[in-house]
C-alpha cells in the first residue's frame, strides 16, 4: 500500500477508496464493487481533527498534525523517516528538490491536506485556509524572488538611504 493510502486508510477507515495521488483513475482489486465504492467514500465527509486529535492523545506527545507532515505521520503510526517522506512527495508528484527537506516537507503537508478535502475529508477552517493559498516559489522567501540572506546580510553603505533622516 502507498504511503498515501495507509494515510487515507488511518484517517477514513479500511475501506476508504481514495483517489490515487496521482489523481487518475482507482486501480480495482477486480471485484465488480471495486469502483463502485471508491466515489462512496468520497461522497461521505469525515471530520479529520477529531480523529488526529485522537490519535495524539493516544501517543501521549506534543504532536502538532494541523502544520507538520512528520507528526501527522506519526500520530497515525505511519513510519515518518525521510526515506518515507521522500517516498510520499514522488507519489505525490513532487518537483522540488527532495534534498531540501524543509520545503518538502511543508508542500507535502499542503498536499496531504488537499488530498484528504478532495476524498471527502472535511478540515478545521485554518487548515482549508492555508491549504487553498497559492504555494510559494520554491526557492524564494515569501514568492518574492529574493532570499532572506540577501535581504538581510547588506554592507552599511547599502542599509543607509540618502533620504534617511540621521
Amino acid at each position: 500500500m502507498s504511503i498515501f493510502g495507509k494515510i487515507m486508510s488511518a484517517i477514513f477507515g479500511t475501506k476508504a477508496g481514495a483517489a490515487p495521488a496521482s489523481g487518475g483513475a482507482a486501480t480495482s482489486t477486480g471485484s465488480p464493487a471495486g469502483p463502485s465504492t471508491a466515489p462512496a467514500a468520497r461522497a461521505q465527509s469525515v471530520d479529520v481533527a477529531p480523529i488526529l486529535d485522537k490519535a495524539v492523545a493516544a501517543k501521549g506527545e506534543e504532536l502538532e498534525w494541523r502544520t507538520s507532515i512528520v507528526d501527522l505521520m506519526k500520530a497515525l503510526d505511519i513510519d515518518s523517516s525521510l526515506s518515507a517522506r521522500k517516498e510520499l512527495a514522488k507519489e505525490l508528484g513532487y518537483t522540488g528538490d527532495s534534498n531540501d527537506s524543509a520545503s518538502m516537507n511543508v508542500w507535502l503537508h499542503r498536499q496531504v491536506m488537499v488530498k484528504l478535502v478532495a476524498n471527502g475529508g472535511k478540515l478545521p477552517p485554518e487548515i482549508k485556509h492555508q491549504a487553498n493559498r497559492p504555494a510559494i516559489r520554491e526557492g524564494t522567501a515569501f514568492g518574492r524572488g529574493f532570499s532572506h540572506a540577501r535581504s538581510t546580510v547588506l554592507p552599511d553603505t547599502m542599509r543607509r538611504s540618502r533620504y534617511a533622516v540621521a
